[in-house]
């Protein structure tokens, strides 16, 4: 297994090893450890957040990977990386996954066809808000006053996006990509 040791500004030993899975144990003191879903901080560092190549926080080219997303255990923190995580890399099943809405129609009644036709969205209120919110952060046009996709924009961040993750880099939304995918994961188990 490959090991990594780190040392921060307050002098504090960090050990992060591979494991199997792909995912990386992080090692060390992380008393008044500051962490969320998107990040972890211990005193004097390091500060590691989704969406960073791991290498680039640690100097070790031996964990040339990408952080997406923590998981607290015993001593430490499971570093969930693109190459354990499941992170879809066909833009594809990116696009299903992140932008689920703009299939809903496939599964309208013959009433809510007819709506839509008409220019309403049959989809709840509070659905289509939260939608919104979600395309918004995301950057991508809402979708029209009948809840279809108006152009190809949600369609083009997923291509930039699986591009990006097929060369171990990121882009200006990796994060909140990841943060989207994490919140949808969570609705789903």
């Amino acid at each position: 297994m490959e090991v990594a040791k780190y040392i921060n500004s307050k002098e504090y030993e960090f050990k992060f090893t591979k494991q199997k899975d792909g995912n990386i144990l992080w090692e060390g003191t992380f008393e008044n450890c500051k962490f969320g879903e998107s990040y972890v901080n211990p005193p004097g560092g390091p500060y590691i957040k989704v969406g960073q190549m791991l290498s680039h926080v640690i100097k070790s080219q031996d964990f040339n990977d990408m952080v997406q997303g923590f998981e607290k255990t015993d001593g430490g923190f499971i570093i969930k990386t693109n190459k354990s995580n499941k992170i879809k890399v066909n833009s594809n099943d990116l696009h299903l996954e992140l932008f689920a809405e703009e299939y809903d129609f496939m599964y309208d009644s013959i009433a809510d066809s007819k709506d839509r036709a008409k220019g309403i969205n049959p989809m709840s209120k509070e659905y289509q808000l939260k939608v919104a919110k979600k395309r918004k952060r995301l950057g991508v046009s809402l979708l029209s006053r009948s809840g279809d996709n108006v152009d190809d924009s949600s369609r083009k961040l997923c291509n930039e996006e699986c591009e990006a993750r097929k060369n171990n880099t990121s882009t200006d939304k990796t994060t909140i990509i990841n943060e989207e995918l994490s919140k949808i994961r969570k609705e789903k188990s």
